[in-house]
């Protein structure tokens, strides 16, 4: 999981805090900065870097509600932003979802390039 939940030190205190997004607790995202640098993952980043890009999101806006309901509106507002990073591989004008390069272009999209799978 990307977030920590850890318990305050403080005698008597139950109070619950989220760990920033950006602090080095995400090992299982091997890519994440180029994921933050970009608000995508560039395609020469990673295999399947614009379907990556669009799980991360989604988990970032399941990341921004966990940690919303627990108080952690910092966090909350860090992640729920990430998870607006999905628009950064939607091509308004052809309306697909597309991988793009760290350049920020867009990878060919052309039907002919498409294969029957």
């Amino acid at each position: 999981m990307f977030i920590a939940v850890l318990r305050s030190g403080r005698a008597g205190a139950d109070e619950r805090v989220v760990a920033h997004p950006h602090d080095g607790l995400h090992a299982a995202r091997d890519e994440l900065g180029e994921y933050l640098a970009h608000g995508y993952l560039p395609v020469e980043a990673s295999s399947g870097a614009t379907s990556k890009t669009l799980e991360y999101a989604v988990e970032d806006a399941a990341l921004a509600a966990w940690a919303e309901r627990l108080g952690a509106s910092a966090s909350a507002a860090a992640f729920a932003e990430r998870a607006g990073f999905w628009r950064n591989v939607f091509d308004a004008e052809s309306q697909f979802v597309r991988g793009r390069y760290a350049d920020g272009s867009w990878v060919d999209a052309s039907p002919d390039l498409w294969q029957d799978h």
